[in-house]
């Protein structure tokens, strides 16, 4: 009856899924950790996500950083949403790592800490599911609707945080149900609980429905008005020459929803018939661990892919790249031919502020290099930059 009533408390969102971790009702103790190579693999694949999700993403929100004032709203919220796939590629990966590399027999952050990290990937997974429905909403209402006026900047900025703040009330559930238990371990209560399991079902299910129900709709209502002979020939010959970025746009949501759902929606279902199986006893699904562990990476690793997306619909995305890394590396001579080629494409914001600085800087200390090249490039590049 021990046995089975240590069991009971098994789930799939904290460390007692683990394999690692063998709990004795008479011992306080749980040994030495040794990882096996299957668990190898996967403190590699959390080490690949955390840098690529990082790195990259830190680069998408400086390429698009400058189009928070201005631009088309569909780059702000690219930009919001790799704020939030860049935070959830950092801490959401971290907290499986140190728990993976602990063998779960230790928790060092405290109790803020255990109300904190666990939760934080599944409130990024949410807000990166509000953001793709916001992008779909606009998107479609400026197909459907090309004379009316877009959604203001404060709007979306208002929907964001709307977004952010439904993200963590939509995981309280989860939030009050971790803890820490007796071994000094990070866990939340029995996977059977009635309190736990029924609000994880219902906010599970009813986020993948929302999710499907609302893009499946958009998309549907974008094709159809696209590939409307007549209305393409009217938008051709108006002043609103928009068909095909509008047809870009939509393929590029078409693939981050794919994406998204083929990363995230695997382990929803893997919770969901897990938590159903655990509430009529103490008879459920046991046999999950390493499955969970596979589609726990894949889910956290949905936040690095938009990365390449963005590189692949947006033609400056890596020529951007380059260009920053040719600034900030470049000696003085191979900076001016390198933000003279900045000054005709006029990619980033960024890059022009960094380029007025360093011409700057080499103005006033102009004994080093030609005065009198400084100050025609500074005269000449920089009035265009600006």
């Amino acid at each position: 009856m021990i046995i089975s009533k240590e069991i009971r408390v098994f789930h799939l969102h904290t460390p007692q899924m683990s394999n690692f971790k063998l709990i004795n009702a008479n011992s306080t103790s749980v040994g030495k950790c040794h990882l096996p190579i299957a668990d190898v693999l996967l403190v590699l694949g959390y080490i690949a996500v955390i840098v690529v999700g990082v790195v990259g993403n830190v680069l998408v929100m400086i390429i698009f950083q400058f189009k928070l004032k201005r631009g088309a709203i569909i780059d702000l919220l690219i930009f919001y949403l790799a704020v939030f796939d860049g935070l959830g590629s950092l801490f959401g990966p971290f907290v499986f790592l140190y728990w993976t590399l602990t063998c779960n027999q230790r928790w060092d952050f405290g109790w803020y800490g255990c109300k904190i990290l666990p939760p934080f990937s599944r409130i990024v997974t949410n807000i990166s599911t509000g953001v793709i429905l916001i992008m779909a909403i606009d998107r479609c209402r400026s197909i459907v609707f090309p004379l009316k006026q877009r959604f203001r900047r404060k709007t979306m900025h208002a929907a964001m945080f709307a977004t952010i703040l439904t993200s963590i009330v939509w995981e309280a559930y989860y939030i009050k149900a971790l803890h820490i238990d007796k071994y000094g371990t990070c866990n939340s209560v029995a996977v059977n609980e009635p309190l736990y399991a029924y609000p994880l079902i219902v906010m599970v299910t009813t986020r993948s429905l929302i999710f499907l129900f609302l893009f499946i709709t958009t998309t549907t209502i974008m094709y159809m008005k696209l590939y409307n002979g007549e209305r393409m020939k009217f938008l051709k010959n108006s002043y609103l020459k928009t068909p095909n970025k509008n047809k870009n746009v939509m393929k590029m949501l078409v693939i981050m929803a794919t994406v998204f759902v083929v990363s995230v929606l695997p382990r929803d279902i893997l919770h969901l018939s897990h938590t159903i199986s655990w509430l009529p006893g103490e008879g459920g699904i046991k046999s999950v661990v390493v499955i969970n562990h596979w589609l726990r990476l894949l889910q956290i690793s949905n936040g690095i892919y938009n990365v390449f997306i963005y590189g692949k619909m947006y033609n400056n995305f890596w020529k951007t790249v380059k260009i920053m890394l040719d600034c900030n590396y470049a000696s003085w001579q191979r900076l001016k031919v390198v933000c003279r080629t900045l000054t005709q494409d006029k990619i980033s914001f960024f890059l022009r502020k960094k380029a007025r600085r360093i011409a700057k800087r080499h103005y006033w200390s102009a004994k080093k290099y030609d005065a009198a090249n400084i100050q025609v490039f500074y005269q000449i590049n920089i009035k265009e930059l600006q």
